[in-house]
């Protein structure tokens, strides 16, 4: 919760009229607000848990890419996000592979984006827990937990 005035801060969020306020960098609201104003935005502005679930490949298409970025913006925005890997989006998970997206994924994971990889796709895929990046957290019942997680932890989920 930030009260911008005329600072750096308003400058750079387009802060136009002053005071105005800021919630988590997100909602503005110029002007003189009333207590339950600003209770109403801290309510709206709060972290969201965002699930993104990926199912393919992170070769031969810009799905894996746009995934990862809507995941780090939405860790840039203060949000808890966990990536879900499934079908052939398991592949993104596999350590040492030499193509450009995994060194998006190691930011993602660096920035505090959680791994999920679906235990029955990385086995039909022929890839064993051993051979994932470090931070990937095999759920072995994926589907059920890829339910459990969209069902009671997130708040929005996106498919790609």
């Amino acid at each position: 919760f930030l009260p911008v005035y005329a600072c750096k801060e308003a400058e750079e969020l387009g802060v136009e009229v002053a005071p105005a306020i800021a919630v988590n960098r997100r909602v503005i609201r110029e002007g003189v607000l009333s207590k339950e104003e600003i209770l109403d935005l801290i309510e709206k502005a709060r972290p969201v848990k965002l699930g993104i679930v990926l199912t393919k490949a992170p070769v031969g298409s810009e799905d894996a890419e746009n995934a990862l970025e809507a995941g780090r913006q939405a860790l840039l925005a203060g949000d808890k996000v966990s990536l879900f890997l499934l079908s052939d989006g398991v592949w993104l998970a596999k350590r040492g592979k030499a193509d450009p997206v995994e060194e998006k994924l190691a930011d993602f994971i660096e920035m505090g984006g959680e791994l999920v990889v679906c235990g029955e796709h990385i086995r039909a895929a022929g890839l064993s827990p051993d051979r994932l990046v470090e931070a990937a957290i095999v759920a072995e019942d994926g589907l059920g937990r890829l339910v459990d997680l969209a069902m009671d932890d997130w708040d929005k989920t996106i498919i790609f």
